[in-house]
């Protein structure tokens, strides 16, 4: 017999007792070992049916030479797919950490939607936020009996395998923001899902998020209750904008204002089909949004619509060996654009084609992917 003495009481149990339990805690261990192998073998399989990740052939100099050692990050949403029989287009996303050369992509999560410029990484660079919008619902204003309440928007930690996946709620293209004055954090949605036209009513909510975390802090409010902006919004919140539909920028009354603002439209003229417009993140530019040129040709920064309407609007060629811009946005950094770069019409060079970077105050691109769909930047500033 063996005693087993505790502070308060002892117990004694035959030897034979001790080995069993000995032998339910080894097997015990073994079976925990088999499910967490089981578990890497599942998240292999998965990714084994995933579309070849887009390849990093961005090196480590050209890292130190726009960064200067600062930690940075890339999101990376991979070629479009489907699952089983479903119509619905994801992209898979990888975390791509510019501080850790060989650079290697690492899985995320596979259920992020493809196409509608919807991966966001916070602020901190510690969290994203991405949106999940079923195939079948059709764009721009909800039509009878349709479900727009389908769409939704997630935020998950940016690590490997995406922890903290969280549900925020309802809404299309979502867009983090920090308040100037408190640092509190927000997503900024749309209320309906873009389009060609130029009809920009609609609304835009507001989240706020618990400081740090992946959790809703509060119930979801209107910020804007008669215009649907979908381009995020300045740091300094006076400004913000949308495209497709519209291609507008509006001046908050209150730059502070978290809930049913007042806005007035900067530029007020009907603008049909600008493409991807996105608010600098660089209060500089303050008044000015980004945009695709016609025939997304090269960027354009500035007040829609095109020139002469708006002589002022600043014109940003496109790296050598590409022809056609896709997924412009600004990054969580104030000097830094990225988008994809690519060929059109089978014209220009294949090797060019993928996830690219322009740095603003130089006016210089650099590729970090072959291939990729998307990608969001985030560099600690």
């Amino acid at each position: 017999m063996k005693t087993v003495r505790g502070a308060f009481v002892s117990f004694r149990f035959p030897v034979w007792r001790r080995t069993v339990a000995i032998g339910v805690r080894r097997a015990a261990c073994l079976a925990g070992a088999a499910m967490m192998l089981l578990a890497v073998a599942g998240t292999r399989a998965q990714q084994a049916n995933l579309p070849e990740p887009p390849k990093v052939i961005i090196p480590p100099a050209a890292v130190a030479g726009f960064f200067g050692g600062k930690p940075a990050k890339v999101l990376v949403q991979g070629e479009p797919f489907t699952k089983g029989n479903s119509r619905d287009r994801l992209g898979a996303l990888y975390l791509l950490d510019l501080n850790k050369p060989p650079y290697q992509l690492e899985f995320i999560c596979d259920d992020a939607s493809a196409g509608d410029l919807e991966q966001f990484i916070s602020p901190d660079g510690t969290r994203f936020v991405y949106s999940v919008t079923p195939a079948d619902l059709s764009r721009g204003r909800p039509k009878p009996g349709s479900t727009y309440d389908s769409s939704k928007i997630y935020i998950r930690r940016l690590a490997k395998d995406g922890p903290d996946k969280t549900l925020v709620g309802d809404g299309y293209e979502p867009r983090w923001w920090v308040h100037p004055k408190t640092g509190d954090e927000y997503i900024i949605s749309a209320s309906n899902r873009w389009e060609n036209s130029t009809d920009i009513t609609g609304q835009t909510w507001i989240q706020k998020i618990r400081k740090g975390a992946c959790q809703p802090e509060g119930p979801r409010k209107v910020l804007i209750g008669n215009y649907a902006f979908r381009g995020g919004r300045s740091p300094n919140g006076r400004y913000i904008c949308t495209s497709i539909p519209g291609g507008n920028v509006a001046e908050f009354l209150d730059p502070l204002a978290v809930e049913n603002a007042k806005v007035k439209l900067v530029n007020d003229e009907e603008a049909h089909t600008i493409c991807n417009g996105t608010m600098p993140q660089n209060d500089a530019l303050g008044g000015k949004m980004l945009f695709e040129d016609k025939g997304h040709g090269g960027i354009n920064v500035g007040l829609p619509p095109y020139p002469p309407q708006h002589p002022g609007v600043e014109h940003v060629g496109l790296a050598p060996g590409t022809r056609q811009l896709q997924r412009l946005e600004w990054s969580a950094h104030p000097d830094f654009v990225v988008g994809r770069l690519g060929n059109k019409g089978g014209k220009g060079d294949d090797a060019a084609e993928g996830l690219y970077f322009l740095q603003w105050s130089t006016k210089k691109w650099q590729q970090m992917t072959r291939g990729g769909q998307a990608c969001h930047l985030w560099v600690e500033k």
